[in-house]
């Protein structure tokens, strides 16, 4: 009897200590953090590819195939996204991105079980690879507004690649390059 209750105090100061822990991620432990936080805006509302699209921004092409025209409207049906990073490529400060999350765009389109990378244009025709491995580990977002603005061609739109940094520990001199804007073509290879 004396046994029992000592194993039940036991597991009575067991159960307090562990419930008076700290649940909160310590500050630096979020730049590791699997998922970022980031906000669902819309949900999606687009589950088969666009057949025309009038006022295309964006093209998209798997492999050798046709592109496949995109614009605001059609991109956003895939579900709007937000997160505030730095943008220490464009504006040099803060800034709240909203748009789609890449990986939902891929998923629509279809990924070769081939591929390893996107090919991706911009309208300056500045070109940038990225492994799609960036895709699958990090909510890596194609942007369609900064801080609650469409971008036209002269705002770095109207579409642009951004990373989650402060959420990860991304290397500037390896992803920096990979903030692609004014993105005009994404090639799946």
């Amino acid at each position: 009897m004396i046994f029992i209750s000592r194993f039940c105090i036991a597991l009575l100061v067991i159960s307090v200590l562990s419930a008076c822990g700290n649940n909160t991620p310590a500050s630096n432990d979020i730049a590791n953090s699997p998922t970022p936080v980031y906000t669902r805006i819309t949900e999606k509302t687009l589950n088969a590819l666009p057949t025309s699209v009038e006022n295309a921004v964006l093209s998209i092409q798997v492999g050798d195939g046709d592109p496949i025209g995109f614009d605001i409207e059609t991109l956003e049906a895939l579900g709007v996204v937000e997160y505030r990073v730095m943008d220490s490529q464009a504006i040099g400060e803060e800034a709240t991105f909203r748009g789609i999350l890449v990986r939902d765009l891929l998923e629509l389109v279809g990924i070769p079980a081939e591929a390893s990378k996107l090919v991706i244009t911009a309208y300056d025709d500045y070109r940038v690879e990225i492994p799609l491995s960036d895709i699958q580990q990090y909510p890596v977002l194609l942007a369609t507004m900064t801080n609650g603005e469409r971008m036209g061609l002269d705002a770095f739109g109207p579409t642009r690649f951004v990373y989650p940094y402060g959420f990860y520990n991304l290397d500037p001199s390896v992803y920096d390059p990979r903030w692609i804007w004014s993105v005009k073509t994404i090639v799946i290879r």
